[in-house]
């Protein structure tokens, strides 16, 4: 009896570890998940405003868009409503613009997103969104674009970084294409959000 006795504590102690062990590495799993999903997140931006441009898929045609050389809104190839912004071929460039009319931010993470094609794979059609400290527009403080490079309707986005040393009067998204280039361009869904990263404590 005595010997029985004195057996049980040490087995109590093994079965005890056992379980604690088996309940950490529970616990420690799906812990580690949540911690690396908030530094995932943390570390990429993510939209703290709505949309800051006006008629952004082409649909209301209120003259938020200015244009200038070839190309119109049509109702015709849409990636999604019913009207898209066509740009043709012809002998002048083409311009085709937005004046963001919303307040811009110094020291923000701006990103540019739209939808676009090209029926010919040596067409040159630019997408691109620029940053001015005045209102006159006489110097860019930031600028980012791209060339469509795809001929069925693809989402292209840029993250556009404004400096923190001046301050931003204005935005203008715009798309380009030389004089005499190839085929049609077809852009639509126009979006630009001021982005933020989570961890940032300035942030509202």
């Amino acid at each position: 009896m005595s010997e029985s006795r004195g057996a049980s504590p040490v087995v109590g102690t093994v079965v005890l570890v056992a379980v604690v062990v088996i309940v950490g590495v529970s616990l420690t799993v799906p812990f580690l998940g949540i911690v690396q999903d908030g530094i995932d997140t943390n570390e990429k931006p993510v939209p703290v405003t709505d949309n800051l441009l006006s008629d952004p898929g082409f649909e209301d045609e209120d003259g938020s868009w200015d244009h200038w050389g070839p190309g119109s809104v049509v109702a015709e190839q849409p990636n999604y409503g019913a009207a898209a912004l066509k740009v043709p071929a012809g002998s002048n460039d083409a311009y085709h613009a937005q004046n963001v009319t919303k307040k811009m931010r110094a020291g923000s993470t701006y990103r540019l997103c739209a939808w676009s094609k090209r029926t010919d794979p040596d067409g040159e059609t630019w997408v691109g969104v620029q940053f001015y400290e005045t209102e006159d527009k006489n110097e860019i403080i930031e600028k980012q674009t791209w060339r469509v490079e795809w001929n069925s309707y693809r989402e292209e986005c840029v993250l556009a970084e404004t400096p923190n040393e001046t301050s931003v009067h204005t935005a203008e998204v715009w798309v380009y294409r030389p004089a005499d280039t190839e085929g049609v361009a077809y852009v639509d869904d126009v979006s630009l959000v001021r982005m933020a990263y989570l961890a940032d404590p300035d942030e509202r």
